[in-house]
């Protein structure tokens, strides 16, 4: 136990005390709570939580060599920092690093090539919390391009004021609406999709028209230009990836695979929540 501390230490790596590790699952185990809706609750009572496992998150990662290194090996490269302004949480800020890296193991994997102007749309945005980082992205791998952004939401009306503000002057766009029915003439260099509940439950609790998976997939590639990209990410803990299984075969370029953050020091603050971390990427393309 020692010999683990003292190789912690030299790693930079501070475990969380009985105290700290009880305080954060019962603030966890609160939020689930709140989510799931087994008690009253108020958007104050929300804001508070998340304020406080915030908090617990950034201490967590001061001076923390492990993490420090993997988000100053993220900025080097697509200049990506922490800025309250551009990210609702500072969650949201670690969890986007995620994303960036999970994109970029996706990329490399598929010898993924962008052409130097692209027009990317993101289905099924949410608070778009990852917008700037996917943006950073997207700009700056493997090179600089000029990009245009679109999130799109069937309940953007509920996020479009704070990702107004989180967004300005940047070259994105964010509406409400269906992809279903974005013009057929509409098309796009790269579609997005991340943690799509595509179930018809969910579909007829959200009134958004179900058509099935394999017709949604055939749906995505109409939004597609000849040897576009779709990109989609999904909860491996939460069963999400099951869509994939309709995937079509013949437009696999990379076939789905696990991902886990590399910082291990952070792994069970991120056990089970929102995030992208212990997520499966699929990455197709139009032929």
């Amino acid at each position: 136990m020692l010999l683990l501390k003292v190789l912690l230490d030299k790693l930079g790596i501070r475990q969380l005390t009985d105290e700290e590790d009880d305080e954060y699952f019962d603030r966890l185990e609160y939020l689930q709570r709140l989510r799931y809706k087994e008690k009253p609750i108020s958007a104050d009572e929300i804001e508070r939580e998340t304020l406080a496992l915030d908090d617990r998150l950034q201490k967590l990662t001061q001076s923390n060599t492990e993490f420090t290194n993997f988000e100053g090996h993220i900025n080097s490269k697509y200049g990506i920092k922490y800025d309250q302004d551009r990210y609702p949480t500072f969650h949201d800020y670690v969890s986007s690093l995620f994303l960036v890296d999970l994109l970029e193991q996706s990329f490399r994997k598929g010898a993924i090539k962008l052409s130097n102007e692209i027009t990317a749309l993101d289905v099924g945005a949410g608070d778009w919390s990852y917008c700037v980082s996917l943006l950073r992205f997207l700009e700056k791998f493997e090179g600089e391009r000029k990009v245009k952004l679109i999130g799109v939401d069937y309940d953007g009306k509920n996020y479009t004021c704070s990702i107004q503000k989180m967004t300005e002057g940047l070259p994105v766009t964010y509406i409400t609406g269906n992809v279903v029915y974005v013009p057929k003439e509409q098309v796009f260099d790269l579609l997005f999709v991340a943690h799509m509940v595509y179930a018809k439950y969910h579909c007829k609790e959200h009134k958004v028209p179900y058509i099935g998976e394999k017709r949604l997939f055939g749906r995505f590639f109409e939004l597609l230009k000849p040897q576009g990209l779709l990109i989609m990410v999904a909860y491996k803990w939460a069963g999400e990836d099951a869509i994939f299984n309709n995937a079509p075969k013949d437009k696999l370029i990379v076939p789905p695979f696990s991902y886990y953050q590399p910082v291990k020091s952070l792994s069970d603050f991120f056990i089970e929540r929102y995030s992208f971390d212990d997520n499966s990427i699929l990455t197709m393309q139009k032929k």
